[in-house]
């Protein structure tokens, strides 16, 4: 049976761009980025056989989450992908949400970078984390995060 979450996996179109926005904005520290590897055969093997495709070429990356958490990134080189445009009520549709201590120094801080959000900060008014604080934001691929900020105790 499940034991707990490893990992969060994004596809990206651009893992410099996807880099600077999850390591230098949110400051994720990189764990392990497969760029300049060589892939050893028995990898390229492993990773056709679990996606299921053909003359997989890949990069990947892990970040920190905090908490023992991962985020990985993957860039496709091989297969070509096609961008998926969803909104957040679409049946597929994901998004990820983080804990953060202060989501309107946060909200302050990605709104003077340029990053839209969907709203401000708004108070969650039921359920386990009423009283605190959450907002929807895209990252650079069109995904959706979650900062929530727990109600003060």
């Amino acid at each position: 049976m499940l034991e707990c979450i490893h990992h969060v996996s994004f596809t990206v179109s651009n893992m410099e761009k996807s880099l600077a926005f999850y390591r230098d904005l949110l400051e994720m520290s990189v764990i392990w980025d497969s760029a300049g590897e060589i892939l050893r055969e028995d990898l390229k093997r492993f990773l056709e056989t679990i996606t299921g495709m053909v003359n997989v070429k890949m990069r990947l990356a892990y970040l920190d989450a905090g908490n023992n958490q991962i985020l990985e990134l993957i860039q496709y080189f091989s297969p070509d992908g096609v961008p998926v445009k969803s909104q957040t009520c679409d049946p597929g549709s994901t998004h990820v949400a983080f804990f953060v201590d202060d989501i309107w120094q946060l909200y302050t801080k990605l709104t003077a970078e340029g990053i839209q959000f969907k709203s401000p900060p708004v108070k969650i008014v039921g359920g386990p984390l009423e009283n605190g604080h959450a907002a929807y934001f895209l990252d650079p691929d069109g995904i959706t995060i979650e900062p929530i900020q727990k109600p003060a105790k």
